[in-house]
């Protein structure tokens, strides 16, 4: 009497009546249940891990992108700003959305230290006129001391660059 592993048959893996061999005296009927659990079972178990792999292989940042929180804004900075901060990249919760962008840079000159905050406020301590500020794509034009991230997912700060 031939006895195959369970992955292992003269067919393939996971193929052919493998109950019927392993134990004769069944009826086919409870051989062919017992196969179709199996293979269920498997292919349950190998759709898992390939989502476990694919999901854990993804960057961090992507992962984020794919799942937007409720209230979250992406915050990136160029040049001056990004190394005043020590970052390039700053993602920040709120629990409400139309957030004043006043109140978010306040927070974010105290965090990031006051070379940063000499460059976004002036002398006077209002946002430069200069400081150019992008909503999810579009650069916000007006006064930006009255602006609110009122639906916006992601804000670029940018100072003006010079040169020739």
């Amino acid at each position: 009497m031939e006895v195959y592993h369970a992955s292992e048959t003269k067919e393939g893996p996971h193929t052919g009546d493998l109950g019927a061999r392993i134990f004769p005296g069944f009826p086919p009927s409870l051989t062919s249940a017992w196969e179709k659990g199996k293979r269920a079972r498997m292919e349950k178990r190998t759709s898992f891990r390939r989502l476990l792999r694919h999901t854990f292989r993804l960057p961090v940042g992507l992962v984020l992108r794919m799942m937007p929180l409720m209230g979250q804004v992406n915050f990136s900075y160029t040049g001056q700003l990004a190394a005043a901060a020590g970052v390039a990249e700053v993602v920040l919760d709120f629990s409400d959305d139309a957030v004043p962008l006043r109140r978010v840079l306040d927070e974010l000159a105290s965090r990031h230290g006051s070379k940063w905050g000499e460059l976004i406020f002036d002398d006077a301590g209002q946002v430069r006129s200069t400081l150019l500020v992008i909503f999810d794509g579009a650069q916000v034009s007006g006064d930006k001391e009255d602006l609110t991230l009122d639906g916006v997912k992601s804000v670029m700060l940018m100072t003006p660059i010079a040169g020739g």
